[in-house]
């Protein structure tokens, strides 16, 4: 993280001169995506270094997401974090920034039988806030009529739920849900093991902007900086350290048919 935060400083102070300020909308706290009040997390770091090679002084803004598209639309901010393409009409949307990992968890010992979709209306579930209009009309049709399902805004809730016997399903993100864990001192092998059903669709977030020129200028720096590894290796530093090694799924020798109950 040091590292990174010098390279980010060498690359401001040898463009500062010749910068362009661009104030950037960031949503609530998510770790390892968004921290500190927007100022930091994987996904903040990325727009960081391809706005800074892009010729920008970003200045984050915390904005809950419907004020970030409602300032971005009135020129207030210049570009949001991080959205699905078509979010609101008028936009320039980037390339992909990173794809969120969202899986349907469940206790492994349960053995639930989650193949499709349509399988979460067997179970109780729970899902992060907005998830409903994520993931395509088949998921949104499925839950709409579905009695035992919940969305949360605070995703710190969604484990307690599941370890607790409140529901037998909880939609998140890995690495949200794996760094929630540790946020809370837990460790792999504390609770009981968890297993992953990948039943939703790919979820890509991209940065908005403004004005097309500075989507394209955006553009370039990422796919600069993804040839040259320092995506990858930007992922590794904010992940590895903190969310791999403590995925409460990796714990114990069958770790792996605890990711697909239903080949046992």
């Amino acid at each position: 993280m040091q590292l990174f935060a010098g390279l980010a400083l060498g690359l401001w102070l040898a463009t500062s001169h010749a910068a362009t300020p661009l104030a950037v909308a960031v949503g609530i706290d998510k770790p390892p995506y968004v921290e500190a009040g927007g100022q930091s997390g994987l996904e903040v770091e990325i727009a960081r270094a391809a706005l800074l090679r892009a010729g920008f002084r970003p200045a984050f803004r915390p904005l809950p997401p419907s004020r970030g598209l409602e300032q971005l639309g009135q020129g207030r901010v210049g570009a949001m974090l991080s959205l699905a393409p078509g979010a609101r009409p008028g936009l320039y949307y980037s390339q992909p920034l990173l794809h969120y990992h969202n899986r349907a968890i469940f206790r492994a010992a349960d053995r639930l039988v989650l193949r499709d979709v349509a399988d979460l209306a067997r179970y109780r579930v729970a899902a992060f806030q907005n998830a409903h209009a994520l993931f395509g009309p088949r998921y949104a049709e499925v839950v709409s009529a579905h009695p035992a399902y919940r969305e949360y805004g605070d995703q710190s809730l969604l484990g307690p739920l599941l370890y607790r016997g409140r529901v037998d399903v909880v939609i998140a993100d890995v690495d949200v849900f794996a760094t929630q864990e540790a946020l809370r001192g837990h460790t792999p092998c504390t609770r009981p093991r968890l297993a992953l059903a990948d039943i939703l669709p790919p979820s890509p977030r991209h940065a908005a902007f403004a004005r097309a020129a500075d989507r394209d200028a955006f553009d370039r720096a990422l796919s600069a900086l993804r040839a040259e590894g320092a995506l990858t290796r930007l992922r590794q530093r904010f992940l590895i350290p903190r969310v791999s090694a403590l995925h409460p799924w990796d714990c114990g020798s069958d770790a792996d048919a605890a990711r697909d109950p239903t080949s046992r």
